[in-house]
């Protein structure tokens, strides 16, 4: 019953446009029908070489998606053309982690009274010394968990950064049904991602050698979970513009990366003197070797030569040893006279000869 009156009520609305139309005055039917035409002409849009069309029927996305050039559709609030950024790189920056507060030097050093104030405390209080107190720092001292973003290492260090994804859209209709949040989202998905990667490091990695691949394993892992909810996105690059402790704690850090430095150096000093002393001590050795060899060389044949010498003699004394006597015997007084400085011989018609040698002055030292 109701359906046979909403379809009568339209057949009254058609019958009253038709004698509306009817009844309308020659001019002011053509700039109706100019106000219609250019009403559907309003349904037509261009995409652009850098985007893709999608088009909402009644608010219902359509599954086809349109290129560059024109998108014949209906006029709203029949059909609406949404265009979507498919050529160009889109940029989001995360700073939920950013650090803050104040760079504490040293929270438990002591205040320096002037002299002015130790004056006046001694003159309000009887002469008494004003008492020891700590320095009053301004500013946020502790981070707030429900404020300040941050995350834990493996080793339960604390880290915060900030973040600049850049993506590209390959999936439109996927991108487009995240919604009006979808930056919200994606953010929250390389939170995700950096807290699942750096959960599982040390800090000094994180912080030094390691830092390249904890990026790359960052969006890495962001790329896999997108891909898994079909978010329609492929990640360009994911920049790390700033790492690394609160500031509240950051000069205690930079001491004990100071001391680790300081240690490493003393290590790499070490070393380099262990090898340079294992190089010299090596080249000595090998120096000692080659003159003990040489010296052993020259000795063996000096010996050998001497021992084919005596061979020799000693052949020739079997031959002639009367010969061989007399001949050792002027050697040995020639060796002998040789020595000494000065000599004196009588001859046969004393009682016996005498033979004085006085040696000379270097053998006497």
């Amino acid at each position: 019953m109701r359906r046979k009156q909403r379809q009568n009520q339209d057949g009254l609305m058609v019958q009253a446009l038709l004698l509306t139309l009817k009844n309308l005055k020659p001019a002011a039917f053509w700039v109706f029908l100019l106000l219609l035409g250019l009403y559907l002409v309003s349904g037509i849009r261009t995409v652009g070489p850098s985007e893709t069309g999608l088009l909402l029927r009644f608010g219902k996305l359509q599954p086809k998606t349109y290129d560059a050039g024109l998108v014949f559709s209906l006029p709203e609030p029949f059909d609406e053309v949404v265009l979507v950024q498919t050529g160009t790189e889109h940029s989001l920056t995360l700073e939920s982690w950013a650090s803050g507060g104040k760079k504490i030097g040293d929270p438990d050093r002591e205040y320096q009274y002037t002299m002015e104030e130790v004056q006046a405390w001694m003159d309000e209080n009887g002469g008494n010394m004003p008492p020891p107190k700590k320095v009053q720092i301004d500013g946020a001292t502790t981070l707030d968990p429900v404020v300040d973003g941050y995350t834990l290492t493996g080793d339960r260090n604390i880290l915060q950064a900030r973040f600049t994804l850049r993506y590209r859209i390959h999936d439109p209709v996927a991108y487009f049904r995240l919604g009006d949040r979808r930056d919200e989202l994606i953010g929250s998905l390389l939170y995700q991602s950096a807290s699942h990667t750096i959960g599982q490091m040390r800090i000094d990695d994180c912080l030094t050698e390691k830092r390249d691949a904890m990026i790359g394993a960052i969006e890495a892992h962001a790329q896999a979970r997108a891909d898994a909810l079909q978010l329609g996105i492929t990640l360009t690059a994911c920049e790390l513009q700033e790492l690394g402790p609160p500031r509240q704690v950051l000069a205690a850090f930079e001491d004990v990366i100071n001391a680790q430095m300081f240690a490493k150096t003393l290590l790499e000093n070490a070393r380099e003197y262990r090898t340079n002393s294992l190089t010299q001590a090596g080249g000595q050795a090998a120096a000692i070797r080659r003159r003990a060899e040489a010296y052993a060389n020259d000795l063996l044949a000096k010996s050998e030569g001497e021992a084919e010498a005596f061979k020799a003699f000693y052949a020739e004394y079997q031959t002639n040893p009367d010969a061989i006597v007399s001949r050792l015997y002027l050697d040995s007084l020639d060796y002998v006279m040789q020595q000494a400085q000065s000599s004196a011989l009588f001859g046969s018609e004393h009682a016996q000869p005498t033979l004085f040698i006085e040696p000379s002055p270097k053998y006497t030292r």
